[in-house]
């Protein structure tokens, strides 16, 4: 009985091993048949860059995308949907859409929900143009090596989030840099958005310097901990210490604060935080040329150490002064 029963089970086991065996063989002759040398099983679209204008596209705004694609290094976009194509129909007959759009904010707000963006398009060419040239000469040369993917560039923007009734409303933020709820400058990581502001940047001389200033801070704001080790390390023993601690008297002056290395401050008891003394110097190399913050601040060495650092961690993460 004993052997019988051994005998059972293993001619059980070869039975399904052969079964499997069977079963493989069969897959593998169908892939083999599906993916012959004769069929095309390349994805479909696989070549096509929404980003860019097809090549039979002659107009002269894909003429403006292909020179700023070729000066500039990245893809110019004056409309957040790359596509809208129709692929087949519902129910009742109604058309249906496959809608492909730029989602900007994805890199800025933690879950994507909360905040969303509209836009307003620039539809005339001459406009669209003179916007272009704008990004190309004033910021773009900027950015260097930290060039985004693409640009989409638009008349104006609009940030909305849900209230505590269920209601989409407005973004309100009572920040100095911020222009909420139309925020100028929208920083994601396949694309940047720049508003013209309803055409503010053709009239105002500081309009891209004001839009790198805040890309520099964004910039700062990722870096990690080592790369601003350097500019943090002239100022360490001094942050947030009381005058008094460092046998200052209280009617302490700018070149207190300047010899220190501090920009001076309101304060009238201590020097600065590492955060408050960063957002200044944020300021400082968005704004000056080294030639020129040397002429201002040449004679406080410790000032120009500190500016010097951050302007070199900052070149690290690709911008250009």
């Amino acid at each position: 009985m004993m052997n019988m029963n051994v005998n059972t089970k293993n001619e059980k086991k070869m039975i399904k091993q052969y079964i499997l065996y069977v079963v493989m063989a069969v897959m593998a002759l169908s892939l083999a048949t599906s993916c012959s040398d004769d069929e095309d099983v390349t994805p479909s679209n696989a070549d096509e860059n929404l980003f860019y204008p097809n090549a039979e596209d002659n107009s002269q705004l894909a003429q403006l995308k292909r020179d700023f694609k070729q000066k500039v290094g990245s893809y110019l976009l004056f409309n957040d949907t790359l596509s809208h194509v129709q692929n087949g129909v519902d129910a009742y007959g109604n058309p249906t859409y496959k809608t492909e759009l730029v989602d900007v904010e994805y890199a800025l707000v933690g879950s994507g929900l909360s905040h969303t963006h509209t836009y307003k398009y620039i539809t005339d060419f001459a406009k669209q143009q003179k916007a272009a040239d704008l990004v190309a000469s004033k910021l773009a040369p900027h950015l260097g090596k930290a060039v985004p993917y693409s640009f989409l560039i638009v008349d104006s923007a609009s940030e909305w989030t849900i209230n505590d009734k269920g209601q989409r409303v407005l973004v309100r933020k009572d920040t100095y840099d911020d222009q909420y709820p139309h925020p100028q400058l929208l920083l994601g990581t396949r694309c940047y958005m720049v508003s013209i502001d309803g055409g503010a940047a053709f009239e105002d001389d500081g309009y891209f310097n004001d839009l790198f200033a805040r890309i520099v801070k964004d910039k700062i704001g990722r870096m990690p901990a080592d790369s601003l080790a350097t500019f943090y390390s002239y100022s360490t023993k001094y942050y947030d210490m009381y005058y008094e601690d460092m046998g200052l008297t209280e009617e302490y002056t700018d070149e207190d604060f300047l010899t220190h290395g501090f920009f001076p401050s309101w304060d009238t008891e201590y020097f600065p935080y590492k955060k408050s003394d960063l957002e200044y110097y944020e300021k400082a190399v968005a704004k000056y040329t080294l030639e020129s913050f040397t002429e201002k601040y040449g004679t406080y060495p410790l000032m120009m150490a500190k500016f010097k650092a951050l302007r070199k961690a900052c070149e690290g993460y690709g911008i250009v002064f």
